[in-house]
């Protein structure tokens, strides 16, 4: 999931690709010069149209006190935004020294974030280029974005009910536990249960089945590693189960009628649709809509 990390630093950051020489000389010296300070840190926003609505705010400002701390609230980064609604508003100096502090914050963090998007990128070229297994860096992408989408209100309370059984009839094998972070056991939220929970839970509940019914029942289950030329990358490895997944996630949503739930998330997400979920929804396209 470190690709994922990396997605959601360019999302958020402000300077990445940017020098940030202006940040670094201005965190050294306390004695901030207004509009200056302003306008140079404004250069460093990533998007251009910002930047320029940014600086042209600083412009208008002149060294007006009160419309430099509107400024500096509206258009720059967060950080560096505080300090002009919190106690080091009220004067000057004290404004100044919360600006000079907190640029030079700022500025660590975007370098920090300029460095996991160099490596992170090579990483991610890697990943997109590898020939290994055919079609599976498309999957492994696909695997991400279905990872966001399950684990994501409202869809996450729609697969939380008693009878949804995606998750019990396709688990991902021991050895790859750690395949999603969401089921690594690190944290009990959207953890999966494991085939012990699951047997206990039966066996719990339910009489002992006839050998018939128990083999009925198996033949509805998953089993990990089952090769078959009609399943994907041929029923191995945690990509297969993500697919097998995800295909049972639109059907059981299909047949409980809340297919356009899932439909409406997807549409609103910025987050890609995976591949598998969008070829079942081209399936029912007749019961959804896509306003």
């Amino acid at each position: 999931m470190q690709q994922l990390l990396l997605l959601q630093l360019l999302a958020a950051s402000t300077v990445l690709g940017a020098t940030l020489e202006h940040s670094q000389r201005i965190a050294r010296n306390v004695n901030v010069e207004w509009p200056k300070a302003g306008l140079e840190v404004c250069e460093e926003l990533q998007d251009e149209r910002y930047s320029l609505s940014c600086q042209q705010c600083f412009h208008n400002s002149g060294k007006d006190f009160k419309k430099i701390k509107v400024c500096v609230r509206d258009w720059l980064p967060q950080i560096i935004a505080r300090c002009a609604t919190n106690a080091h508003a009220k004067y000057i100096k004290s404004f100044n020294s919360c600006i000079a502090h907190a640029i030079k914050y700022n500025a660590h963090l975007n370098q920090r974030a300029n460095l996991l998007c160099t490596k992170g990128g090579a990483l991610l070229k890697r990943v997109s280029h590898s020939k290994i297994l055919p079609n599976g860096p498309a999957a492994i992408y696909s695997s991400m974005a279905q990872e966001l989408l399950i684990t994501t209100e409202p869809v996450k309370s729609l697969l939380e009910e008693p009878d949804h059984d995606c998750f019990d009839r396709f688990k991902v094998d021991e050895n790859n536990k750690n395949w999603h972070l969401h089921s690594s056991g690190s944290s009990g939220e959207g953890k999966q249960r494991t085939s012990r929970d699951f047997d206990h839970t039966a066996n719990s509940h339910h009489p002992k089945a006839s050998p018939a019914q128990a083999a009925a029942e198996r033949d509805m289950v998953y089993e990990y590693g089952n090769t078959g030329h009609d399943m994907p990358f041929e029923g191995v490895g945690p990509l297969a189960v993500d697919v097998l997944m995800g295909e049972c996630i639109v059907a059981y949503l299909e047949g409980k009628g809340k297919l356009q739930i899932l439909v409406d998330e997807i549409l609103e997400s910025p987050a890609p649709v995976p591949a598998w979920i969008f070829q079942e929804l081209l399936t029912l396209i007749k019961t959804i809509k896509l306003t």
